[in-house]
């Protein structure tokens, strides 16, 4: 081999030590999501057309090694827009655009869920008293305040109920709630008045509804059972982990979670699906090691492989198989189908190979918080025990005594959380702006707790449950479970426990994860290179421009930035998620009211509006028209809660309504100095897409 093939297996051997297809999901993931970050759908026979070019080059360019490689990843970023494209036009949900006046909606219920004393519905199969332009929705979410116990998925029921378009951000750049219930192919959500009147029991149609009614009313059932067992928040926990259903929580157990940083041991994910699938393959194969002339005469090993899959299949559909589950369960299935075969099942290509499925069979998942989280927590982890020798079996001479096991156990656990944690923080930072200090020390208790004692339990009480006998493992399961939450509560209570920062942003957050995937599928010293992105980027967070005034789609709630950098919100009563999420996104505990903010100077309020002063500039916020017509002939910018299409508004930076906040959604400005304000609008940040408002 001459000194240029050396070279070039140097170069591959850095890059791709494990082999090309634990990259491939990188440039495949990238296409879709340049997909989503377009402003327009594109037009898929042109994507299909660019494809062929690609193709015919790759196939020529065989003896160019470099230009083959960049062929193949921009033919694998074409495929990844092309499939996500592809996905959104077979979606194709309809979404109402406007509020619909109450009316006498019937439907079948899909899925039913206790959620804090009421209970949520999803219907299809609907019938509407008043019929919305355009094609109605084919399935609706609603909230019903009394009556759900007695219902069952299955049933067709009636009810009155008020329906409203699924929620768009509700800042420039934030979570998409359209975005999700389009591909959850929901057109409608809203609220029910009194309670619904069960019509009869609607015949499912076809094997995928008599499977989901299946699963559904188990589901119910189980839940009812385990708090019945086990009663209080430990029930609602343990409901939570077993069926995916979280509504019995208690908001002050979820924050004492969060606060903890134990808050992902409440979400069905990998974590929960491998436990199960782990305890059955153990407890499986230990069962038919007892039995000598089965153990010779048999592959235990792949029969408990077998056993765990058919575990985790059953665990998916119980917790409702959402995407994070299903997610998971790719994860797990893959990693115990190479058990079968003998392979390595912690390894990067499985990882990589979970990761292009998901996005080939679900490309809106790249988005959401618990792909990002699940990913890159996996992809640290099998990197870092890949590079390093820790936990590495021993030979015979060097074998562990009991205690060095124990001590390597928790040397282990300790790591293992530390990397998750390090690997998953920006994400956390970019969805949440929240820091847990203290959620190492947590985790080293709470996990193996889990581990060793709930989810077996879990397990337990399924194989005891056909017997009748589940109350002897779920009475246990909650007595640990009462141990977590006091374990969470402790670590939430300490001073610092929860830090809120600016939320990391888009680009912060797409610096770390190239640095991120660097580190972790190159070797040798250049994979060091990748730190060069991950701290810029994560310097992005305290360095992100903070926005000095915010205004909701109505114009109700308004926060404004003091001198000082403290926010004032002009209430604190109204719109209580808008002001969580607002305060999440700019990395604040809590606000101040805006009588507060006058007394400071940085406003001054009458009847008909507020004015602020800042740089050199006057903003008027304007609550009647007669106050609107003053503040325009004086604001250089001036924002009106009410109709200012037949006023002459002469405001040199312009003006806007409430139609342009219905139209634009929440409006974020930021003084730039001198005569310069920079506006951001919610429908400016989305462009026009399938879950988007048209254009008036």
């Amino acid at each position: 081999m001459g000194a240029r093939g050396e070279a070039a297996e140097r170069v591959r051997a850095t890059l791709a030590p494990d082999g090309l297809l634990v990259w491939a999901p990188v440039p495949f993931a990238l296409g879709t999501g340049l997909y989503f970050g377009l402003a327009r759908e594109p037009d898929i026979q042109w994507l299909l057309y660019g494809l062929a070019p690609t193709a015919v080059l790759l196939l020529s360019c065989y003896r160019l090694p470099a230009l083959r490689l960049l062929l193949l990843g921009s033919l694998l970023v074409q495929l990844g827009l092309l499939n996500a494209a592809w996905r959104s036009d077979s979606v194709g949900t309809p979404l109402i655009e406007n509020r619909l006046p109450p009316q006498i909606l019937e439907g079948r219920i899909d899925l039913l869920e206790a959620d804090s004393g009421s209970h949520r519905l999803v219907l299809s199969g609907l019938r509407f008293e008043k019929p919305p332009e355009g094609a109605p929705p084919r399935r609706v979410r609603l909230r019903l305040a009394s009556g759900g116990e007695a219902l069952e998925p299955g049933d067709r029921i009636r009810l009155r109920a008020v329906l409203l378009p699924p929620s768009r951000p509700l800042v420039p750049g934030g979570f998409d709630f359209a975005r999700r219930a389009y591909f959850q192919g929901i057109g409608a959500v809203g609220y029910a008045y009194g309670t619904a009147e069960r019509t009869g029991a609607a015949p499912p149609q076809g094997v995928g509804e008599r499977w989901r009614g299946f699963w559904n009313g188990l589901r119910l059932r189980i839940g009812a059972r385990i708090q019945e067992v086990v009663p209080g928040q430990a029930g609602a926990v343990a409901v939570a982990l077993v069926t995916g259903q979280r509504g019995a929580l208690s908001e002050e157990t979820e924050e004492a979670m969060r606060r903890s940083g134990l808050a992902h041991l409440l979400a069905i994910s990998g974590l929960h699906l491998g436990l199960v699938a782990a305890t059955l393959v153990f407890s499986l194969r230990f069962a038919l090691a007892a039995a000598p002339g089965v153990a010779l005469r048999w592959p235990i090993k792949k029969i408990a492989a077998v056993g765990g899959m058919v575990a985790a299949f059953c665990y998916l559909f119980l917790a409702g198989a959402t995407i994070p589950a299903q997610r998971a369960f790719v994860m797990v299935a893959i990693a115990l189908f190479a058990v079968l075969l003998e392979r390595n099942p912690f390894s990067l290509r499985l990882v990589a190979a979970a990761a292009f499925l998901v996005l080939a069979v679900a490309p809106e998942s790249l988005l959401s918080p618990s792909f990002q989280l699940s990913f890159a927590a996996v992809t640290a982890l099998v990197a870092f025990f890949r590079h390093s020798r820790l936990g590495a079996p021993q030979s015979e001479e060097g074998e562990r005594g009991g205690t060095s096991r124990l001590l390597l156990y928790f040397l282990v656990l300790s790591t293992t959380s530390l990397i998750a944690i390090l690997a998953t923080t920006p994400f956390a930072l970019h969805h949440f702006g929240r820091v847990t200090p203290y959620g190492l020390f947590a985790n080293l208790v709470a996990v193996p707790l889990t581990a060793l004692i709930i989810m077996p339990a879990a397990v337990a009480a399924g194989l005891l449950w056909p017997l009748g006998l589940e109350a002897l493992a779920l009475a246990p399961m909650g007595w640990a479970i009462e141990l977590l939450l006091f374990i969470a509560g402790w670590f939430s209570s300490l001073p610092g426990a929860s830090l809120a920062l600016p939320t990391l942003p888009l680009g912060g957050l797409l610096m770390v994860t190239a640095g991120g995937l660097w580190l972790s599928l190159t070797r040798g010293r250049a994979r060091w290179l990748g730190l060069l992105l991950v701290i810029p980027g994560l310097a992005a967070s305290p360095l992100k421009p903070l926005p000095d005034l915010l205004v909701d789609e109505r114009g109700e709630l308004i926060a404004l930035r003091g001198e000082e950098g403290r926010y004032y919100l002009s209430s604190l009563r109204r719109e209580a998620f808008t002001r969580k999420l607002w305060l999440q996104h700019l990395g604040e505990t809590q606000a101040g009211s805006w009588r507060e903010a006058q007394e400071t100077g940085a406003v001054q309020c009458d009847s008909k509006g507020c004015l602020i002063r800042r740089e050199g500039l006057l903003v008027a916020v304007s609550a009647t028209p007669e106050g609107a017509a003053e503040d325009c002939l004086i604001a250089d910018l001036v924002i009106s809660r009410e109709p200012l299409r037949r006023v002459d508004c002469p405001a040199p930076l312009g003006r806007s309504d409430l139609y342009d906040l219905f139209d634009e959604g929440a409006h974020l400005l930021t003084f730039e100095g001198g005569p310069e304000i920079r506006l951001e609008t919610v429908e400016e940040s989305r462009g026009q897409r399938p879950w988007t408002r048209q254009p008036r």
